[in-house]
């Protein structure tokens, strides 16, 4: 009986930390101030001596981009020369959809400051980075969208993402997805990855249709996660686990799991997904 208080106890501080987190992410996106609580507190100095919070700019250091000019840049490449994708970015929005018309692949950057991002080939790699060394409740959110030929297949692709939803119609990556984001909701329709590596604060994840050739990871705060494979059940090991939430693989139902599951179905393929507060569901696709 000890012990499974002790368990129930432990569930429930980690749930509790994971809500005051996700809660404390959440409001200083909405624009809520945390400094004037904190110096309320006395803790102020302490935790600004490590930079924690030095990554959100004083509203005072953001007035002046209230009357900034906007701007909206187009790029274009090759897509022959383009075998690997990183973004970098802070508080966007972002976009990949795919083209059937010609083999280029196109940039547009909208709701900009002028050299707030820069886009740039670097030896095949396309980088395209936020160049805003701080954001707060008055910065103002840059939409970034790509245009990709269909049939392009990327080497590997980085996504780090602070504030934003990612949005994808269909993306092709021979060797690595690796998805690193703060706050925000995922929506991919097809994704075709050799190996998928995602991490998420605060927001939901979906990916309707999921060819995956090697193994998956995926680290979640809160939110919900559905991934929809185009593959058997049997091709795949499992290992879930969550706080609270309930999880579905397949036709296997697990309720209020509040733990670790796993699944060995004698593959040398593994998805492993590990959520904070969440559902989780693994299904067939069509």
């Amino acid at each position: 009986m000890k012990n499974k208080w002790i368990k129930a106890l432990s569930i429930l501080s980690t749930v509790c930390l994971i809500l005051g987190g996700a809660a404390l992410i959440v409001g200083v996106v909405l624009g809520a101030d945390i400094r004037d609580a904190w110096k309320q507190s006395g803790n102020w100095n302490s935790i600004t001596k490590y930079g924690v919070f030095s990554f959100f700019a004083d509203e005072d250091d953001q007035d002046d981009h209230d009357t900034e000019e906007l701007f909206d840049e187009d790029f274009s490449f090759q897509s022959q020369d383009i075998k690997r994708i990183n973004f970098d970015l802070k508080n966007v929005d972002l976009t990949i959809e795919e083209n059937n018309s010609d083999d280029q692949v196109r940039i547009q950057i909208e709701n900009s400051e002028k050299k707030d991002i820069s886009v740039k080939n670097n030896n095949g790699t396309l980088e395209i980075k936020d160049h805003r060394s701080k954001i707060g409740k008055t910065t103002k959110n840059i939409d970034v969208a790509l245009d990709i030929p269909a049939d392009l297949e990327l080497e590997d692709v980085l996504v780090e993402l602070g504030v934003g939803d990612v949005e994808i119609e269909k993306l092709l990556v021979k060797y690595t997805l690796n998805m690193k984001l703060g706050t925000g909701d995922v929506e991919i329709e097809r994704l075709s990855a050799g190996t998928l590596d995602v991490s998420c604060g605060v927001g939901n994840l979906e990916i309707e249709k999921l060819r995956l050739e090697g193994s998956a990871s995926i680290e979640g705060g809160v939110g919900d996660t559905r991934i929809g494979m185009l593959a058997n059940e049997n091709d795949f090991n499992y290992e879930i686990s969550t706080g609270v939430g309930d999880v579905r693989i397949f036709d296997s139902e697990f309720r209020g799991l509040g733990g670790e599951k796993k699944i060995s179905n004698g593959s040398d393929k593994e998805i492993v997904i590990h959520s904070g507060v969440g559902d989780m569901e693994i299904y067939q696709a069509d």
